[in-house]
């Protein structure tokens, strides 16, 4: 295969990863002069903390969401305990978020529409600033998007699952994502045809998104942090 056919069929897929490798390197050259102790510090803690046996919620102050915090002790666990390695890995995360986006609009319109999408997000948030749970939850949104747009069952039920792993990352979410699906199952039961495809669709989301609600429930029930993670939503 001749360099200008394969320019002419990936020219797309190079585009972006031009653009991203442009943006993760001007992300991390910034990272390497820029820290914030109490929001680089605290994630940075918790994910130590975690990794030393700590309880979560009960001698770690998880102010956000446990799964943030696992993910960020795994790739300290993996690579090594500096808080460069959280910052690299929200990098990562936000430039995949961003391609998921530019791919979901290529399948709903073409590849220059996804091309500009990827521009405009990149220039208008060139830097995931934080190492924040926002841009771990901003990748799972962005994967549910991408997987609910699909046909297959199979698909649309990790969509929900992703959905319940973007509440676990940031668990506020739960409190406008919980009450958004009862009205949606409200409206389609009294105005929908159950046996319509995008009534099917919802009920495949809403079972994938309570699956890991409920392994985390069973793991705060077991681990007697129930009580003590429900104080967590008192805080302002």
């Amino acid at each position: 295969m001749s360099f200008k056919k394969f320019y002419q069929e990936n020219k797309f897929l190079l585009a972006n990863i031009s653009l991203f490798l442009i943006f993760f390197f001007y992300s991390f050259n910034t990272y390497l002069y820029v820290y914030d102790g109490h929001h680089h510090g605290l994630i940075f803690s918790n994910a130590l903390d975690l990794l030393k046996g700590k309880e979560p919620y009960k001698e770690i102050f998880i102010q956000y969401g446990l799964l943030t915090t696992f993910f960020h002790s795994l790739v300290l666990k993996l690579f090594g305990e500096q808080i460069i390695i959280i910052n690299i890995f929200t990098i990562i995360i936000y430039l995949l978020s961003v391609f998921l986006i530019s791919l979901t609009i290529k399948n709903l319109t073409n590849e220059f529409y996804a091309l500009i999408a990827t521009v405009l997000i990149l220039f208008n948030h060139p830097i995931p600033w934080l190492p924040w749970p926002n841009y771990l939850a901003f990748f799972f949104l962005a994967g549910f998007i991408y997987l609910h747009l699909a046909k297959k069952p199979l698909f649309i039920l990790l969509s929900g699952f992703l959905l319940g792993l973007a509440c676990l990352a940031r668990e506020n979410y739960i409190i406008f994502v919980v009450p958004s699906l009862i009205f949606m199952m409200l409206f389609l039961s009294v105005f929908e045809d159950r046996n319509r495809s995008y009534f099917k669709k919802f009920i495949l989301v809403s079972f994938g998104f309570i699956l890991p609600l409920l392994l985390f429930s069973i793991y705060l029930f077991y681990n007697g942090l129930a009580g003590i993670w429900l104080k967590y939503f008192l805080l302002p």
